[in-house]
């Protein structure tokens, strides 16, 4: 008899136990992919701002084009001009991957779910 419930009672307490480390790693797991959800939407929102420098960037080489063809900049003017826009179409890029990056860590995230 005592032993029995001995063992019945050692039995809930690792039950409970096991409850809790099995709590503790959904909370893991969920905050997780909370931070990994979180990335990709920062990161989204950088794509798209750098697509709209990339947008500017371009039209202002193109009048810097149309200023030099016309007499109205230097060529100093255009290589900066092309240089921004070089520089924007890297960030760009840059933020490209990095939202491709978080793509893949959310779902990395959401596997171990």
């Amino acid at each position: 008899g005592g032993k029995h419930l001995a063992s019945v009672q050692q039995a809930n307490i690792d039950l409970k136990k096991h409850d809790l480390q099995m709590e503790q790693a959904m909370d893991f797991i969920l905050s997780e992919v909370e931070k990994a959800y979180l990335k990709v939407f920062e990161t989204q929102e950088k794509v798209e701002s750098n697509a709209a420098l990339v947008e500017q960037a371009d039209e202002a080489l193109r009048m810097v084009k149309i200023m030099y063809e016309n007499g109205g900049a230097t060529q100093v003017e255009v290589l900066n001009a092309e240089s921004g826009a070089l520089g924007a179409r890297s960030s760009y890029l840059s933020s490209v991957f990095e939202f491709n990056t978080a793509i893949l860590q959310l779902k990395q995230a959401i596997n171990k779910l």
